[in-house]
């Protein structure tokens, strides 16, 4: 199964933006420029002309991940229901609808106050809804057939308390991807830099002056998050991707994407078992 994810899922190159800036430590703060105006809105734009390109445009590399996510979990299924944590503005609904046109989508994306309000107003579709918060969610859909996330949880201020609330919710599969784990036995946190142009898919419109966004990037040590897979799925899977930041951190911090299947509750342990015995299932 190893073989077949690194097959789908992007490759290093391809899908870690190069990042600036010094490691500095403050778990307190917050980044403001997700909320930025000018990002926000390019992420839009790119999404309304993503929708209005022809479907048979080939796939941008990057939405690779979602095909693998949504195909290893709607395996005869007629409908799915998909939590995207961190989704933007829709781009990976649109991606699978595409490339799954029999399979109906209901499809929940969780994204900054500023990015789900824009987007609600601007993208309509059948089976596309955006919230802020989960909790909202959960007063219309309390069980998901997948959840979902590329590339986002790093970017909150407590990944392991975002982490643990996603295992916590009710769902049969999870592939979190682009997710980068330190080896190292404290966890980081620093300043990534780049041009607003890298965000959201697909190139920046023509005529799009772009400039510089700094967001906090908290990347949690490999031991806590493979504790805390352990302690929520009954079987998971690892893919390394590969270093991330190779200039920054070497071979310390790896890009890596987790699959795996719910634990039923009645699975559940009463204690948290120790970090050095949680290990993933051999992959096939």
């Amino acid at each position: 199964m190893n073989r077949y994810l690194r097959a789908l899922i992007p490759p290093f190159l391809f899908s870690i933006p190069r990042v600036l800036g010094d490691i500095y430590s403050s778990p307190k703060s917050k980044s403001p420029d997700y909320q930025d105006q000018a990002l926000v809105d390019l992420v839009l734009q790119k999404n309304l002309i993503l929708r209005d390109q022809d479907p048979s445009t080939p796939l941008d590399i990057n939405s690779f991940s979602v095909l693998a996510a949504v195909g290893l979990a709607c395996k005869g299924l007629g409908r799915l229901s998909v939590l995207d944590f961190g989704g933007g503005c829709g781009h990976h609904h649109l991606t699978a609808k595409r490339a799954f046109p029999e399979l109906q989508l209901d499809w929940w994306v969780v994204e900054t106050q500023m990015m789900a309000m824009q987007a609600a107003s601007r993208i309509q579709e059948p089976g596309l809804s955006f919230s802020s918060e989960i909790e909202n969610i959960l007063t219309e859909k309390s069980r998901f057939d997948l959840i979902f996330s590329n590339s986002a949880i790093q970017y909150t201020s407590d990944p392991l308390g975002t982490l643990t609330k996603l295992l916590s919710l009710s769902f049969e599969h999870i592939f979190i991807t682009r997710f980068p784990v330190t080896l190292d036995d404290r966890p980081i946190v620093y300043a990534q830099k780049s041009r607003i142009s890298a965000n959201g898919p697909g190139p920046a419109p023509l005529g799009f002056k772009d400039s510089y966004a700094s967001y906090e990037n908290h990347i949690a040590r490999q031991t806590d998050v493979e504790k805390l897979l352990a302690m929520h799925l009954r079987v998971w899977h690892i893919v390394d991707e590969g270093p991330w930041d190779y200039p920054r951190f070497g071979s310390q911090v790896r890009t890596t994407t987790y699959f795996g299947f719910k634990k039923p509750s009645n699975e559940f342990p009463l204690v948290e078992k120790n970090a050095d015995t949680a290990q993933a299932m051999p992959t096939p």
